[in-house]
């Protein structure tokens, strides 16, 4: 994904190695206007498999992990692009990370980065909220 930065984002340099089975190369890590970290990866699997793998893990870690619960799931659209929404809280710390996954150019990426307000009330109240959020969102918008 050749991703377009308005002129208040940065690239960072720093880029992360995984090496586990969730099938995500890091493309890029940005800073946003707001200062916060957005991890931009890859889904190195199809499309919809991507998709499906990524909800069932979501949804199944309470069966298979005591540190992270789904706490919020939503759908919202960019153009013509479907974004789906998903955070999740890491129960030690209380973290909630933020995962927006959009198709471009028949690959999938997600845009991972962590909440500071988090109300289970909509996806227009967190956005409210966080300008992190709100600012990946206006992002994604200029994508193409």
């Amino acid at each position: 994904m050749n991703i377009i930065l308005s002129k208040s984002w940065k690239k960072s340099k720093e880029k992360y190695s995984l090496n586990n089975d969730q099938k995500l190369k890091n493309v890029d890590n940005l800073i946003s206007p707001c200062g916060e970290t957005v991890s931009v990866f890859e889904v190195e699997e199809e499309l919809n498999a991507g998709l499906r793998m990524f909800d069932k893990m979501f949804r199944d870690y309470e069966k298979i992990t005591v540190n992270l619960k789904l706490t919020f799931v939503d759908k919202f659209n960019i153009g013509q692009k479907e974004c789906r929404f998903y955070v999740i809280e890491e129960k030690f710390s209380k973290k909630q990370i933020a995962h927006i996954f959009i198709e471009n150019q028949g690959k999938l990426f997600v845009f991972i980065f962590t909440l500071k307000f988090f109300e289970k009330s909509s996806l227009e109240e967190l956005s409210t909220h966080n300008s992190v959020l709100k600012e990946v969102m206006e992002l994604l918008g200029v994508q193409k």
